[in-house]
Order: C-alpha cells, then structure tokens, then sequence
C-alpha cells in the first residue's frame, strides 16, 4: 500500500517541482522517480515527447532502469535535455577578446588611479 508520509510528499513536491520548472521548447522531457518502496525497487527513468505530457504521464517515449543497483535505485528528479531546438551558437573567441579588453581596461584605469598623486588634505 501507498503511504504519504512526510519523505514521500517532500519528494513528491520535488518532482513537481523540479517538473515545472523545465519549460524549454522543442527538446526531450524526462523524470526519474522511486517513490515506493526504495530498497526493494528500482527508480525508473520516463520520457515524454513534450512538457504537456510530462505533467500529464501521457504519451511515454521511453521507460528504462537507469542503474538497478547501488545509488541507482533511490534517485529522484526530472529535466530536460534541450538538444531538438538546435539552439544559437555563441562565438567564444570574440567573446573572450571583449571580456579581456574589458578587464584590461578596468586594470589599467585602476592602476593610473593609483599612480596619480593624491592632493594633501
């Protein structure tokens, strides 16, 4: 039989949690959960088409034992793996040329605060 006892609802309220907080678009939903009997059964990792059928355990896409032994068997969570939308690519080498600029300049402008001489007072 299913008790809600004070663990359970706390893990509960953190897949729901954990759950609603994903809400990027065009990727791979997931949740993990092993909310009855920890010891004797494996957590189960499920996956979802979209978020709507997360929230609803509709539409399964997957459903798989991620590790039936050890630590495996107690793990919690949900998430997504946000690789379907292809996203924008950030051109790293110009990035760091500004931010090194950027940084030299600050140290700079510090260093000629420093040097210049301080009116007596």
């Amino acid at each position: 039989m299913f008790k809600l006892t004070p663990p359970v609802l706390r893990r509960l309220f953190g897949v729901a949690a954990l759950a609603l907080s994903v809400t990027s678009v065009h990727a791979t939903y997931w949740n993990v959960f092993n909310i009855e009997d920890e010891a004797l059964q494996t957590a189960r990792t499920v996956t979802y088409a979209a978020l709507s059928d997360m929230l609803n355990d509709t539409n399964r896409t997957g459903d798989f034992a991620p590790n039936p032994s050890g630590f495996g068997r107690n793990i919690v969570g949900s998430g997504s793996d946000n690789t379907a939308g292809g996203g924008t690519t950030l051109p790293e080498p110009a990035s760091l040329l500004l931010v090194s600029l950027g940084m030299a300049g600050l140290a700079f402008r510090l260093r000629r605060k420093r040097a210049a001489p301080q009116p007596a007072g």
